[in-house]
């Protein structure tokens, strides 16, 4: 049975005092009501009825569903977790006689994510230990392809359609992808529109401090494609030396090496899908999105193919071979199949993850606060208009 007891609680806001029902135990065949509850954490939440100001209360409660034949014990503290030890000791005969002729399964979580976690994973009939070791592999797999990708925590959940998803969650950054696109674009912008070393010093100056913060991997990767972006632009402007524009010939590489570095720390530091929501936060159509995403990987991949075709075709070639024509015409062909069978993994692979063409410019579905370090990016940025108009002499 369900056993609950009213607590005096006092609302934070209006100072009021009110009666808010802690459950000791819920048992959902009794309480149908109270599996909903639990889920959208209702069950967890008072509103007060002065000022109605909505106020989490956490505590400690037996989960018990008599049709999936499994119990789980929250104990978001030390104090509930000694009473839930207590409570499985003293009733250790019935629960033994529970397990063994209804096949119970029981189990203590400490978080309210890890107790919806077992609420779905019991309610699909699945084994979470299972579970469990499927998490595991996934997230080793994920950790050997993204080695800078961190999750923080992973649970499956319930999905609107009924199935059952995993979901990982990283470090909240403090700075969310919208800001940090516009910020590197409109940067990128004064930069190509500079026309003094003085505003392209102090863009040199602020890269260099992102820079700082950087982990070794992800900053030898900026300064490598930032160097070698400057370098290829020195020498194609190379001859504009001797041909009396040394001074806007200088520019050229030094505004390439400000641009790759900022292209790279937005890179490093953002990932592909925020970005692409970022794009939807601008207004941008969800079907330019999705063509300028599956363009992007596509050449990376078609690229990759070639490559390996070409090297194939010259390991199995023997002495000089005239017919050109044919060779590509071949690599051609099998590059065009290739890209028929990718499409095609490709839709089955939305179809598998129900993708349905829109990309939310949110990654939680809400819309995230102004952080006080995306105050102190827009700052910046003002501060960096304002002196591009005046070294630049814009208003003059």
């Amino acid at each position: 049975m369900s056993m609950h007891h009213e607590v005096g609680i006092t609302c934070p806001k209006c100072q009021k005092a009110g009666i808010f029902t802690v459950w000791d135990s819920i048992n959902t065949k009794l309480d149908p009501d109270m599996k909903d509850r639990v889920k959208s954490q209702e069950a967890f939440c008072y509103h007060c009825p002065h000022c109605g100001t909505d106020v989490h209360v956490d505590y400690g409660f037996l989960y018990h569903d008599m049709d999936h034949h499994f119990m789980v014990f929250y104990a978001p503290t030390d104090k509930d977790q000694e009473n839930a030890d207590r409570d499985m000791a003293d009733g250790q005969a019935q629960f033994k006689a529970m397990v063994d002729t209804a096949g119970y399964v029981m189990r203590l979580v400490r978080t309210k994510a890890d107790l919806l976690e077992k609420i779905a994973i019991f309610e699909a009939g699945l084994d979470d230990r299972l579970m469990e070791l499927t998490k595991a592999a996934a997230l080793a797999q994920v950790g050997e392809k993204e080695k800078d990708f961190t999750v923080t925590e992973s649970h499956f959940v319930t999905a609107k359609d009924g199935s059952l998803r995993g979901q990982g969650l990283r470090p909240a950054r403090p700075i969310g992808a919208a800001p940090a696109l516009l910020a590197a674009l409109v940067l990128i912008a004064l930069i190509v529109m500079a026309r003094t070393t003085a505003f392209l010093w102090a863009v040199l100056a602020g890269e260099l401090v992102l820079l700082c913060f950087q982990p070794g991997r992800p900053l030898r990767r900026a300064l490598g494609a930032a160097l070698a972006g400057s370098l290829f632009c020195a020498v194609l402007v190379a001859p504009s030396f001797f041909l009396g524009n040394g001074r806007y010939a200088f520019l050229l590489p030094c505004k390439t090496f400000l641009t790759v570095t900022a292209l790279m720390l937005l890179q490093e530091n953002l990932a592909w899908h925020e970005l692409t929501g970022a794009l939807r936060t601008f207004r941008v159509p969800s079907l330019v999105i999705f063509i300028l995403d599956t363009t992007l990987r596509y050449i990376v991949i078609l690229g990759q193919e070639a490559s390996d075709l070409l090297t194939a075709l010259k390991l199995r070639s023997v002495g000089h071979n005239p017919d050109k024509k044919a060779a590509m015409s071949g690599v051609s062909g099998i590059l065009l199949q290739k890209s028929q069978r990718l499409s095609q993994d490709l839709y089955e692979a939305m179809c598998c993850r129900c993708f349905t063409g829109d990309y939310r410019p949110y990654e939680d579905g809400r819309k995230r606060r102004f952080s006080p370090a995306t105050g102190l990016l827009v700052l910046a940025l003002l501060a960096y208009v304002y002196l591009f108009i005046r070294l630049e002499g814009v208003l003059s």
